[in-house]
């Protein structure tokens, strides 16, 4: 055998080696990485009860606590003492990058991302809204309005309307009080961008779950306003006696999931069709975060007696399919009725699903769900080994080659 043909069959089994190692270390199946050291040293409370994802930031409150968390460095900062509330929910403004917060004691502030400074907003709807809580807000871009849903102090039904523009915020509570919603209150919002819809879920009286649809009028007098809205409640007889506790609109197939305690359903944007999804029927369900490209919902909820139900799940949409990751969750906390994910979060920047949690054994958490890779640098280096043969091999294993008196660094991986 010449010198070149034994060069040649060195550099092939060579490729074929180096090969075999990338592919085994390049990527990770996804796992529960642990976030919450990063606040601990001043996050108070017992959760972390909303999240929400702004561009590579994940924005994190509860009752007493608001923080970022840099999802590309992983620093977290302390915004606590902008403020002397806490946080029940987020709206976030991507033109104005500006986050609206609600909160307990029917406070509204908005916070302004650049200039890191918060502007109490309460006293717009002090007149119609004292105390309580401010569990929803929804974000209408098209019209620059802000929707409030929640509770006043005596536990009625509070349905808003703020416009960001003008400072004025109009009271909606009365259109939908009468027929369809008592009191027990809005717990979550949806904003539709193709329809400017916005859907409020919860429940009244006994639990009985409660789904309005609201759609702005172009004149805002009494006849007008009570013709934009449409109570859904009817559509959704199956959840029964459990209150609409999460909503996710998919913009990809206009459909609308709904989660209560152990049912979930969607809800058709067009044609208000409304359909039980039997595939998932295991969870508690409290939250959800959908990832909009890989068309995956995931669930988060409560474990529920003896732990008798998933915590964290995942809802395949093009396959119909319920996958149960509660176990992933399991060596964070004990497992027993008061285990809570109570806020969960797409972030397009990581690919990751982003989870905040309460138990009573182990207190708070803020985990990261998603796939991790080592850093791996494959280079393509040619090697000329005569006037005529040329081979071309990508490398990524740890050593040094020495072919025709050349040395090819390759670079070692962990």
């Amino acid at each position: 055998m010449n010198m070149i043909n034994m060069q040649r069959r060195m550099i092939i089994t060579l490729s074929i080696f180096c090969l075999s190692f990338f592919v085994g270390w390049g990527v990770e199946a996804a796992e529960i990485i642990d976030h919450t050291a990063a606040i601990s040293s001043f996050w108070g409370g017992s959760s972390v009860d909303v999240l929400i994802s702004v561009d590579d930031s994940i924005y994190l409150g509860n009752a007493v606590a608001f923080a970022r968390y840099d999802v590309v460095t992983g620093t977290v900062t302390d915004l606590s003492s902008l403020w002397n509330g806490g946080v029940e929910s987020f709206a976030y403004d991507s033109t104005n990058d500006v986050l609206y917060i609600g909160a307990s004691d029917a406070q509204f502030v908005k916070y302004d991302i650049a200039t890191n400074t918060v502007t109490d907003l309460t006293s717009a709807i002090g007149s119609f809204w004292s105390g309580g809580d401010i569990y929803a807000l929804a974000f209408d871009a098209g019209n620059n309005i802000i929707y409030l849903g929640g509770v006043n102090s005596l536990d009625s039904t509070r349905f808003v309307r703020y416009n960001i523009n003008t400072g004025i915020a109009k009271n909606l509570t009365g259109y939908i009080i009468s027929d369809m919603w008592t009191h027990d209150g809005v717990r979550v919002l949806a904003f539709d961008n193709a329809s400017g819809d916005v859907y409020a879920g919860g429940g009244s009286g006994s639990y009985e779950a409660r789904l309005v649809k609201y759609h702005k009028p172009a004149t805002e007098d009494n006849e007008a306003e009570m013709a934009a809205f449409t109570d859904l409640t009817p559509e959704i007889d199956f959840f029964g006696s459990s209150e609409i506790s999460t909503l996710a609109i998919n913009p990809s197939n206009g459909l609308m999931y709904m989660g209560i305690r152990w049912d979930m359903g969607t809800y058709n944007l067009s044609t208000g069709a409304v359909t039980e999804i039997l595939s998932v029927d295991a969870a508690d369900m409290k939250r959800f975060a959908i990832d909009t490209g890989s068309q995956n919902l995931y669930i988060g909820g409560y474990a529920g007696s003896n732990n008798g139900y998933d915590t964290f799940a995942q809802y395949d949409i093009a396959s119909d399919t319920y996958t149960d990751f509660s176990n992933e969750l399991a060596p964070y906390w004990s497992a027993d009725y008061s285990s809570l994910v109570s806020s969960i979060v797409f972030n397009e920047a990581s690919g990751s699903v982003f989870l905040g949690t309460s138990d009573d054994g182990t207190g708070y958490g803020f985990f990261e769900y998603g796939e991790t890779s080592p850093p791996v640098t494959p280079f393509t280096h040619t090697q000329s080994l005569s006037a005529t043969i040329q081979e071309t091999m990508t490398l990524s294993c740890g050593s040094d080659i020495d072919l025709d008196n050349s040395t090819i660094l390759i670079p070692q991986t962990p």
